[in-house]
């Protein structure tokens, strides 16, 4: 391909310049050049361009997309251009494939799901209901004004002191390794199998309840110092009950505070006395309606024995009385 021969303007002027009412026509519409050799190395307009296409790096730039752009607008099928402050504003949907960097966004009610996020730091409130699902990886969490679980949580739950959590639901177990304070209102707790060492235990419901198939123990209370233990027993056959001390110590029954019937360690009872003197020490008045002398009946009555003749004997000698108040005989121990 030959190119037509080049024709040499005689009048050289360094500089060409067109008035404003002036124009430039080039006729042969072949090879069209200004400035260098087959492309211009610069073209300065200072008014309009029209042409019909025009083409950067051998790409047709659409030109319908620029006309119209408004910065900080966003037109459909117009290309985006922020405005001074490097904003934009009316997208209806974006969708992105990655986002790199930090995501600053205000207040976003209509976002309504998520990928896979490798981190999310809120600075602010999450606010409404956060629904996810099973997230393995959530190590801590802030103050929750209110926490809901449809499911299960699942896994050790460490949490720091929650003076303000009221109720629990139905737990398969639960392990406490430090104290539980406070008041502890619990409903029937029929599995509850044992306690550790409770400085006190108040009960205001309807007592303590216990049953068991065989006999043995129901309750034992040993002091700290372990020198005596009291049971409370049952039988293993014939349903008799025992109240008991398991060491040489004695044991005591009390009203208004103050003991009032005693039973040594070495058997002997007292009524009104805490040291019996003998198996049976009552220290008052004693009432019976019969008394029995070593397995027979005394049939003497208490007005016999209170008219009975006093008559001045050796202190070693037991005088007997039959219903004339005669004599019947009369012994006299050495």
């Amino acid at each position: 391909m030959s190119l037509p021969p080049t024709t040499n303007s005689p009048i050289f002027n360094s500089s060409f310049y067109l008035g404003s009412n002036d124009y430039l026509t080039i006729a042969d519409k072949r090879y069209q050049k200004l400035g260098g050799t087959g492309v211009f190395s610069s073209l300065s307009v200072a008014g309009g361009l029209d042409c019909g296409s025009l083409t950067i790096g051998g790409s047709i730039v659409d030109l319908s997309s620029l006309s119209g752009v408004t910065a900080g607008t966003i037109t459909a099928s117009k290309l985006v251009m922020v405005d001074a402050n490097k904003d934009v504003s009316s997208f209806r949907n974006l969708t992105a494939t990655n986002f790199y960097g930090i995501i600053q966004t205000s207040a976003q009610p209509n976002i309504t799901s998520l990928g896979t996020l490798s981190s999310l730091t809120v600075s602010g409130s999450i606010a409404g209901t956060l629904s996810t699902a099973t997230q393995p990886n959530i190590t801590s969490l802030g103050t929750l004004s209110s926490l809901t679980v449809s499911g299960s949580i699942a896994g050790t739950l460490s949490t720091a002191a929650q003076p303000n959590i009221t109720s629990l639901g139905t737990l398969t177990s639960l392990n406490v390794s430090g104290l539980i304070s406070g008041t502890l209102s619990t409903a029937t707790q029929p599995n509850i199998t044992s306690l550790g060492t409770l400085s006190s235990l108040s009960l205001s419901g309807g007592g303590i309840t216990h049953t068991q198939s065989a006999g043995g123990n129901v309750a034992s209370f040993t002091k700290s110092a372990a020198v005596s233990t009291f049971t409370v027993g049952i039988a293993s056959s014939g349903g008799a009950c025992d109240l008991r001390t398991t060491t040489a110590n004695d044991l005591y029954f009390g009203a208004n505070n103050t003991r009032r019937f005693a039973i040594k360690s070495g058997g002997n009872v007292g009524i009104n006395t805490t040291s019996p003197s003998y198996q049976l020490d009552v220290s008052g008045s004693f009432n019976s309606t019969s008394f029995y002398m070593n397995g027979t009946l005394v049939t003497a009555t208490a007005s016999d024995l209170n008219s009975a003749c006093r008559q001045q004997f050796p202190q070693t000698s037991t005088i007997f009385y039959d219903e004339v108040a005669a004599i019947h005989a009369l012994q006299r121990h050495w």
